[in-house]
């Protein structure tokens, strides 16, 4: 019995499609062996002789004598390239209007394996909405699956559990959420009532009238107490200060010390105006890079990402910020 090594991506559609390539497979008499790589293992990982499902050499990973299957969603177009021996490509199959990785994988197994793995249309229609961010559309089995899946963005044993129950989907047709993952959703619910918490009793730093959100264990015992269940949703945080008052910081601890995320929707301040506010002794020693609208701050030497530094850098580049009215939802206050 030959067999293959899978490769999914991280998201659900990517594990979704991982299960159904190795159903499709299974069915043709290969043995399947699967790898979760994490989106930074992606970059430096070399397939050979297996499949990859959701990432293709565009996002740094080598192949040899390997297929991927992935998308171009701006353009709803997927692919499945073959890789030779040379790392030579060959377009296998391209899928025109297509936005997910599952459709890629659905037809490739159709039209290339000759075999059809049946999919519940409305796990089909759950994965088109959570990759284009349309929450309010997915079904209720949908919406636990993603409560669950956010607060377990960065665990690769999760990803097994979604695999798991993506082949429980397509084996009995059956879309009812696993206990572990039901559990999983009902963590999130509770970080939802803690954030709220944590901005009615005013728990951040507060530079005049920027908000500086901090999820680290060394900022206060209420943070220390339920940092594994505020990590997973600090962004959410950030963006829902943001989105109210037009300008937020937020300062994470992770596993390479502090880092700060700053969110601008005001177009009284720029990023050019925060940073301009470093002095050149403290720019050289940081990485600052702008990603998905926002800007990304980090010490260059991890050992000097202590919260005390970070908020330091925090209070300089909020300057512009200390004295601007924040915004009531879309209108900037005069």
């Amino acid at each position: 019995m030959p067999g293959t090594t899978i490769y999914p991506g991280w998201g659900w559609d990517e594990v979704f499609a991982a299960a159904v390539l190795s159903k499709a497979l299974t069915n043709r008499g290969y043995s399947i062996f699967l790898e979760f790589p994490t989106p930074s293992e992606i970059r430096r990982l070399v397939v050979t002789g297996g499949y990859a499902v959701g990432f293709s050499h565009r996002d740094g990973a080598k192949f040899l004598d390997s297929y991927a299957a992935y998308t171009l969603p701006e353009k709803r177009l997927g692919f499945v390239t073959y890789y030779g021996k040379d790392s030579s490509m060959e377009t296998v199959m391209k899928a025109e209007g297509v936005t997910t990785t599952t459709e890629v994988v659905l037809m490739y197994a159709s039209t290339a394996l000759g075999t059809d793995v049946r999919v519940p249309e409305q796990v089909l229609n759950d994965i088109k909405a959570l990759k284009e961010g349309r929450v309010s559309d997915l079904s209720k089995s949908g919406k636990v699956l993603y409560r669950a899946y956010k607060m377990n963005y960065v665990n690769r044993a999760f990803r097994e559990l979604m695999y798991r129950y993506a082949m429980n989907i397509i084996n009995t047709g059956s879309v009812k959420p696993t206990p572990e993952i039901v559990a999983e959703a009902k963590k999130y619910d509770k970080a939802i009532e803690l954030a709220k918490k944590l901005l009615a009793e005013k728990k951040y730093v507060s530079f005049g009238n920027a908000k500086v959100i901090v999820i680290s264990r060394e900022f206060d015992d209420f943070i220390a107490r339920n940092f594994d269940l505020l990590r997973p949703i600090s962004y959410d945080i950030l963006m829902k200060v943001c989105n109210h008052d037009g300008f937020a910081m937020l300062i994470q601890e992770t596993e390479l010390g502090h880092t700060l995320r700053i969110c601008l929707k005001t177009t009284k301040v720029s990023f050019v105006d925060l940073i301009d506010q470093l002095t050149e002794e403290l720019s050289e020693r940081l990485d600052i890079t702008l990603k998905r609208h926002q800007l990304l701050v980090k010490f260059k030497d991890s050992k000097e990402a202590t919260l005390d530094n970070m908020l330091h850098v925090a209070s300089v580049m909020a300057t512009p910020l200390v004295n601007l009215r924040v915004r009531r939802g879309k209108r900037e206050r005069r």
